[in-house]
């Protein structure tokens, strides 16, 4: 009986294989779509939010509520379950920098995906990503401020403005 002998090649750098790529585009901030239509984000005021930088242990779930009901009045997160609406997950760290004296840290960066569930059902992703750097509360605020822009118009999301670099 012969044998079929089956090689896997692992290769870990720094550039992601797989099917998500988050590329943030030249001085643009805003969401992509992975999953689903534009369209599906639409008609829901029910969003459930987690959002935390990992680096600081910071809960940013205040932050990030506080600057969407500025801005959309009558947006609340709101987890209870059985859950149909938009789930917002967001997290802030440092990025890597290995010319950078220790401790290797280069700007904060955030990274946001938004799902919207439907009768038990994920129907679509949307993804954010801000490389510009700010503190915690700053790139927080300028997912939030793209996260209220989502709510109301998710086509006028994805083509959200440029923030200025933060030191």
């Amino acid at each position: 009986m012969r044998s079929l002998v089956v090689a896997v090649v692992l290769t870990i750098g720094c550039a992601h294989a797989g099917p998500l790529e988050v590329r943030q585009p030249e001085g643009q901030r805003g969401f992509s779509l992975e999953k689903g239509a534009w369209a599906d984000f639409r008609d829901t005021t029910r969003v459930c939010i987690s959002a935390t930088d990992t680096d600081l242990g910071l809960d940013l779930v205040p932050t990030v509520s506080a600057a969407i009901q500025t801005r959309v009045p009558g947006v609340r997160s709101n987890c209870g379950s059985p859950f149909d609406g938009i789930r917002v997950e967001y997290h802030s760290s440092y990025s890597a920098c290995t010319h950078c004296p220790a401790p290797y840290r280069g700007p904060r960066f955030g990274f946001g995906f938004l799902w919207r569930d439907q009768q038990g059902h994920r129907i679509a992703l949307a993804l954010w990503v801000d490389t510009h750097g700010g503190t915690p509360a700053q790139v927080a605020e300028a997912f939030a401020e793209d996260l209220a822009t989502f709510v109301l118009d998710p086509e006028k999301a994805r083509r959200s403005e440029p923030r200025a670099a933060e030191q």
